[in-house]
This record gives C-alpha cells, structure tokens and sequence, in this order.
C-alpha cells in the first residue's frame, strides 16, 4: 500500500492535515497514475525501439529552402545609416579622435560549387552631410547638433537580403575598432 502511495501522482490536496498527510490519496487517483505511468513506459518502449536497436532510423532534412528570403537595394534615398560613438552622458565622442574607428563593412557570401566564397569590401567613411540623414533627424537635432559627429558611408549603393540556404546572403554591418598606439605606430583592430 505504500508503495502504491508513493506512485500517487495525482493526490487531492486538502487544506488539513490527516494523518501526517496535507493530501489525500484514494482508489481513483492510484489508478488514474498506474495507468499514466503505464502508458509513458509504453511509450517509450516502442518509440524508443528504433533507437535502441539501430533499425530504420528517422532522420528529418530539407531537400530545399520553403521561403525565399528577399534582397534589398540601400542607398541614401530609401535608407539612412549613420553611426558614432558617444559616452555615458550621451556625449559624441568626435570621430578624429584616434582611439577608434568605424567601419561599414559590406559581405557578400556566396556557395558556388560547394566552396564558400567571401567577399569584404570596407566603405569608406566619412562625416554625415545632411542628404544622408533622415529629414526627421535632422529636425529633432537643430538643439543638440550631436549629428555632424556622425559617420556615413561615403556612397551607399549596397543590396542586402538572402539566406545560406539561398546559397547566396549579403549583408551590410557596423564594426567598431579599437586603435592601438606602440612604438610610434598606430594600428586598428580589424
């Protein structure tokens, strides 16, 4: 009978104490968890099989991609990207400061032939003119004048978009690089 109370699983929770006891277990909920229990060894005795003994194994793939993931054309008339690094009082820290440097770099992966090929090309950075920055920016900045310390992409004519399971994905990413003075050099993280 213990024994059957310890495989109780499904007690009826009282708010007293009977006999030691906060919940009270019946005929009924003894059964309904012998019969859970039962079926869970089942369960795994026959999903478990093929497992087990190696034979006619399961394997999921996909033979070839369900969505086609878009590409995308930026430039600056459908996309405004600028970015610069600040403190913690939200203070632009001037980008001829020599201790960073940002980079916009533009990858493109492509899988020909089974061969991954990259190609990297940094864009060359320069500071935001006013045709590169969103026109509601520009409005919301007349009192802090933080955005000509931003840096732009000098032309920004990239496409975006794809996937690896599209074997071709390209895309365009905001690098910080920390600049590193030794021995009268100067070196930037790439």
């Amino acid at each position: 009978m213990k024994l059957l109370n310890f495989l109780d699983l499904y007690p009826e929770k009282i708010s007293l104490v009977h006999k030691g006891e906060q919940n009270i277990r019946n005929s009924f909920s003894r059964l309904v968890s012998i019969l859970v229990l039962c079926g869970i060894i089942v369960t795994v005795c026959i999903l478990g099989q093929n497992f087990y003994k190696r034979k006619n194994p399961q394997i999921l793939f996909k033979n070839s991609p369900t969505d086609e993931y878009p590409f995308f054309s930026l430039n600056y008339t459908n996309f405004f990207i600028g970015a610069a690094l600040g403190d913690f009082s939200r203070n632009v820290i001037p980008p001829n400061d020599t201790s960073y440097k940002i980079i916009f770099r533009y990858t493109e992966h492509l899988i020909k032939d089974g061969k991954d090929i990259w190609n990297v090309k940094d864009l060359e950075s320069v500071l935001c003119r006013e045709t590169q920055i969103h026109p509601l920016l520009l409005q919301l900045d007349k009192k802090q004048n933080v955005l000509k310390d931003f840096l732009c992409p000098k032309d920004l004519n990239v496409t975006i978009g794809g996937d690896v399971s599209q074997l071709r994905e390209m895309s365009l990413n905001v690098l910080l690089s920390e600049c590193i003075e030794s021995s009268n050099q100067k070196a930037c993280l790439p």
